[in-house]
């Protein structure tokens, strides 16, 4: 018999893909066919020299000490089982991973992290492969010459960490042409890569699947620290394939205001805009609508939530999500909480701590394992010795087998052994409970393994670690030295201390980015101390102070060279602006508070953020007579501005008090006829627009802002573009293209190749319209502006649909209607939507049209406005032309004419020529009648009309 193997091992895992479907369909049959498939693979491991040391179902796990040899086991298993007649229940399909690493050994038996990862590779594939990890790719290279090994790339596995990369053997006697991987990246998800493994819980993930398998709302319970979010996670990701509309982490612990709980999911669902120019984002202006919004998007989606930290918005959280199971079928979530949600067919699952009675061996115990893996990751040359086993037992069961309180607990090896931490944690609990464990509740466990932490640090560091409490979503170390300085910690120790506390992990260092958090549990723990100290206020305003600063040189900077690099610096630091923000507005600091609102104005600007942005600015308008007349004309120029996007009944008088506020600064009146002209365009009011840009124009010179003045010949150079006023928009577009070029601001020059493009197009220079919307789609990517990205692609196809190549221009434009899906931006889907039907037409694919242009009445319907529904009465009214229905495309081409808001470009206008008169030729006397019916038509009885005509060209083909 094989000697069991030590040390560097190669694992070979097995099962068959289908076999449960197998089972149910003849059990006998699977019976007899299993046996000789066990015997099968027995034989091809036994010869190779394989030690077989678990065997569960239809599933072998072997180990050899030669990878060569596991190798050439899983070829003989796939050529055997290949060659064998199965009888009734047809082909076994087999799929084999190999995996090389550290053999970790407990009473006789494989455990450890080698043993995941093989097990986790063999779930991504399909019957018949064989998948190799890179580790047993290298060993095996060079070493066979039948055979090759495909690279598949790398690919995140279902434990969530780091990603794997993967191989496929191919050669002779071996199945080809397999599906990608099932691993997370082929599935629509947002889980985070765990930087730790997934210590233990592996009966608790079994149950806890099958339940949200069995559930539609699963919230798991437990004290803080208990690990119900890791354990949330790694569920969501063992049941990924079951949701092919994605699994979606939403995380509520940095949200204090329930009302923006709805915006929180659909932000992470992407429905926001992306960075860049102007428009709507689909999130609403109040939470309902988004609620509304949110039920729209998941109603008709097999998608899991999952929600973490709900407990300080119990309420509301339940009330939301009673909402969305209620009109969304096939929504499922998974909620984390530290009490239940109390929403009728809720499933609650109280997290318990891990193990800590481990029998004779101590690391039988997932805390026992939790602490090793943890303390090694502090101190490499942590031991596992039965004395030092004997101690983190001790410190474990202490504990209460709480993970958070174990991970602070180990972080201790740097500079204590086993013994010096549970002697510590023995005079801690003394102190605490005086002598009894239970004297207290559970969940003061938690906070007695904090309040220890707390107490080992220096008094600095105390200092440090509760003011580090002021900040949101993380921190910079300049920030953390210019905020928490002062009594009793000097600016210059602020890096050693910070230091410590990271050494400590009483905060965490991000090694990409180089910012610092705090995990929640221990920021509300120190921010608990901050309010109890009597420097909480001047900690809120120094942290007010700095980044009033930080927001006041970055906002300029989103309209120069360095807009890249500042809309990347306001982003990280949102959460944390918001917290100034809040705290300046609640304590009396308006004047600094309009202030910072007026300047995030800009990035809510280009973010397209216009519904967040709108929200502040109402809040702080109530206060713009403490601020400078700039700084209160501009926030209520945003305020009119984003407004005007909304079509809110007050946008117009918004933007006047700003204009009337600006006095004699005219940096300040530019921006009012700014906010004015957006909208006057929005409501196709295009002289009254063309007005307000040119004021802006003027009043931007006299400030001497190139800015102001490159953004309104822009503007300007786009409307008459629009009104095909060619030759003054190419001028205008010339000078705004100068100003951005020498100013460096690579959107405004994005911008101005959009409109050159189209400027080109109404010339019939359809080559150069194509080059200039692909220029533009390079830096609108490189600035992150994706939903930019969409209007190139739409621009591009449009020249390339009138150059008689459609198939290319369908190509493109299904790629922009998936961004505009994606961040559900429902006012300019629509002209997106009736231009791809028109481009699916051209290629032939009439019922796709059809399809698209129902879509767009749809989305037309909550306000029937006729500018929306106008256009695709044009584009219907043509293809019903084209099919013959002449009576119903006049009608619509009437609608068309009498709601149009701008004259028709010469382009299209002898582009759909031929179809307007084959209409006019077939109705002869009757054509201007229909018309006039079209003409007539209300919207409501437009859409109703349109969609019948659609359905009945559906049906008749």
């Amino acid at each position: 018999m094989t000697a069991r193997p030590t040390g560097t091992v190669t694992f070979l895992f097995t099962d068959i893909e289908g076999s449960t479907r197998m089972w149910e369909r003849d059990r006998a049959a699977m019976r007899e066919a299993l046996e000789r498939h066990d015997s099968l693979l027995r034989s091809a491991i036994d010869a190779a020299g394989g030690y077989v040391f678990s065997t569960a179902g239809d599933a072998f796990s072997a180990a050899f000490s030669d990878p060569g040899a596991a190798f050439a086991a899983s070829v003989e298993m796939q050529r055997t089982i290949g060659a064998e007649d199965w009888g009734k229940v047809g082909p076994l399909n087999v799929r084999v991973a190999l995996h090389t690493g550290v053999a970790h050994e407990r009473d006789g038996d494989y455990f450890g992290p080698a043993l995941n990862r093989v097990a986790r590779i063999l779930s991504a594939g399909h019957g018949g492969q064989i998948l190799l990890s890179l580790g047993t790719e290298e060993l095996l290279g060079g070493t066979t010459e039948e055979f090759a090994f495909e690279d598949l790339g790398e690919h995140t596995l279902k434990d969530l960490g780091r990603p794997e990369r993967i191989f496929q053997a191919t050669g002779p006697g071996l199945r080809t042409g397999f599906p990608p991987l099932n691993s997370i990246d082929s599935y629509l998800n947002n889980l985070p890569i765990q930087l730790t493994s997934f210590v233990g819980r592996e009966l608790e993930l079994i149950d806890v699947v099958k339940r949200l398998h069995d559930h539609r709302l699963l919230t798991l319970t437990g004290v803080g620290g208990s690990g119900k979010t890791r354990l949330a996670i790694q569920a969501a990701a063992e049941s990924i394939d079951d949701y092919p509309d994605g699994v979606w982490l939403v995380e509520l612990a940095s949200i204090g205001d329930s009302a923006t709980i709805p915006g929180a999911i659909g932000e992470t669902l992407g429905l926001t805009r992306s960075q860049g120019g102007a428009g709507n984002s689909q999130l609403g202006a109040d939470p309902a609508s988004v609620l509304d919004q949110l039920t729209a998007h998941l109603q008709s989606r097999a998608s899991l939530l999952v929600l973490d930290n709900c407990e300080h918005l119990i309420t509301a959280t339940a009330r939301l999500v009673q909402h969305l199971l209620q009109h969304c079928p096939d929504l499922t979530v998974l909620a984390t909480s530290r009490e239940g949600l109390g929403v009728p067919g809720e499933s609650l699952w109280q997290v318990p701590s891990l193990a800590s009675f481990a029998g004779e061996d101590p690391m039988s115990s997932e805390a026992v394992r939790l602490f090793v893996e943890r303390a090694q990751d502090a101190n490499a040359r942590f031991g596992t010795d039965p004395e030092t086993l004997r101690w983190v037992l001790r410190i474990c069961e202490r504990l209460d087998g709480m993970p958070l309180a174990i991970e602070l607990a180990a972080s201790r090896a740097r500079v204590l052994d086993a013994r010096q931490i549970a002697e510590r944690l023995d005079d801690r609990f003394r102190l605490l409970t005086g002598g009894s464990r239970t004297a207290l509740p559970r969940h003061q466990t938690l906070e007695a393994t904090v309040d220890w932490s707390y107490d080992l640090m220096s008094d600095p560091e105390r200092i440090l670690f509760q003011r580090l409490a002021a900040f949101r979503g993380g921190f910079t170390l300049e920030a953390a030295e210019t905020v928490c300085q002062g009594g009793g910690v000097d600016a210059y120790d602020i890096l050693d201390h910070l230091g410590s506390l990271v050494d400590k992990s009483m905060v965490v260092r991000d090694e990409v980015t180089g910012r610092f958090r705090m995990l929640e549990t221990l920021r509300q723990y120190a921010l608990r101390r901050l309010t109890e100290s009597d420097e909480i206020d001047a900690v809120r305003l120094a942290h007010a102070d700095y980044f009033a600063a930080f927001i006041a040189e970055n906002a300029p900077q989103l309209n120069a060279a360095g807009e890249a690099e500042a809309y990347e610096a306001i982003t990280r630091d949102h959460d944390n602006l918001r917290a100034a923000m809040a705290y300046c507005l609640e304590n009396g600091h308006t004047d600094k508070a309009v202030g910072m609102v007026a300047a995030m104005s800009w990035y809510w600007w280009a973010a397209s953020d216009t519904n967040e942005g709108l929200e502040w600015l109402r809040k702080a308008l109530p206060s713009i007579d403490a601020v400078d007349t700039r700084t209160a004309s501009a926030a209520l120029a945003f305020a009119g501005l984003f407004a005007g996007f909304r079509k809110d009944p007050d946008a117009d008088s918004l933007a006047q008090a700003a204009l009337e506020r600006a006095a004699e600064d005219d940096h300040a009146a530019a921006l009012a006829h700014m906010a004015s002209a957006f909208i006057d365009f929005v409501g196709s009011r295009y002289d009254e627009s063309r007005v307000h840009m040119l004021d802006m124009l003027v009043s931007g010179e006299r400030a001497g802002d190139p800015w102001l003045i490159g953004q309104a010949q822009l503007l300007v150079s786009y409307l008459d573009r629009m009104v095909s006023r060619l030759d003054e928009a190419g001028a205008r577009l010339a000078a705004a293209e100068a100003i951005f070029r020498t100013q460096g601001s690579r959107s405004g020059l994005a911008w101005c190749l959009v409109v050159a493009g189209q400027i080109a197009r109404y010339r019939f220079d359809f080559a150069t319209e194509i080059r200039k919307q692909q220029e533009a789609r390079t830096i609108f990517a490189e600035v992150g502006a994706e939903t930019q990205i969409a209007l190139t692609l739409v621009n591009e196809s449009l020249s390339l649909v009138l150059l008689g190549r459609a198939p290319e221009a369908v190509a493109l434009t299904r790629r922009a209607l998936a961004i505009h899906r994606e961040h559900a931006l429902n006012d300019e889907i629509i002209e997106v939507l009736v231009l791809g039907a028109w481009f699916e037409y051209e290629a032939g694919n009439v019922q796709e049209a059809l399809d698209l242009y129902r879509e767009s009445l749809e989305r037309s319907a909550p306000g029937l406005d006729p500018a929306n529904l106008q256009l695709a009465c044009q584009h219907l009214g043509l293809l019903v032309a084209d099919l013959g229905r002449h009576e119903d495309a006049a009608r619509l081409l009437g609608f068309y004419e009498a709601n149009q808001n701008r004259p028709e470009a010469e382009i299209y206008a002898q582009h759909f020529a031929p179809l307007r008169e084959a209409t006019a030729s077939a109705l002869g006397s009757r054509y201007d009648a229909l018309l006039g019916e079209g003409a007539s038509l209300t919207a409501r009885q437009l859409y109703d009309y349109a969609l019948g005509v659609i359905a009945e060209v559906s049906e008749g083909r």
